[in-house]
C-alpha cells in the first residue's frame, strides 16, 4: 500500500527511490524479514509521561515533575520532555533534574 500511495503526486515528486527493502523486494516473507531485520530504535526514549501547564489535557506531570492526581510522586527524567528532542538527551535530562531537584529544596 505505501509503494502505492508513494508512486502518485505529490509524493512521487518528493520520494528519490526506496531504500528498505528495496524495489527487488515483492513478496511478503521477503518484506518481513527485511523488516525483522533493519527495525531499530533510537536507545533514548523521551516524551512518554509529558510535562505541562495546568491547561494541557496530554500533560502527565507539572512543571515540577509532579505526576498529576498522585500524591507524593514525581517523575524527573527524559520521559517528561513534552516533545522528542532532536539531540543527545543525556545532559539535557541531567539539567531538568537538577532544576526540579532544587525546586524540592
Amino acid at each position: 500500500m505505501i509503494r502505492d500511495i508513494a508512486r502518485h503526486k505529490p509524493f512521487a515528486d518528493m520520494i528519490g527511490g526506496e531504500l528498505a527493502p528495496g524495489p527487488a523486494s515483492r513478496d511478503r516473507a521477503s518484506i518481513n524479514a527485511t523488516l525483522a531485520a533493519s527495525v531499530i530504535t533510537y536507545q533514548h526514549p523521551t516524551s512518554t509521561v509529558p510535562m505541562g501547564g495546568a491547561k494541557d489535557p496530554t500533560a502527565v506531570v507539572d512543571i515540577e515533575g509532579r505526576v498529576r492526581g498522585v500524591t507524593g510522586l514525581r517523575v524527573v527524567d527524559a520521559s517528561i520532555w513534552p516533545d522528542v528532542p532532536s539531540v543527545a538527551t543525556a545532559f539535557p535530562t541531567m539539567m531538568l533534574a537538577e532544576l526540579i531537584a532544587a525546586k524540592m529544596i
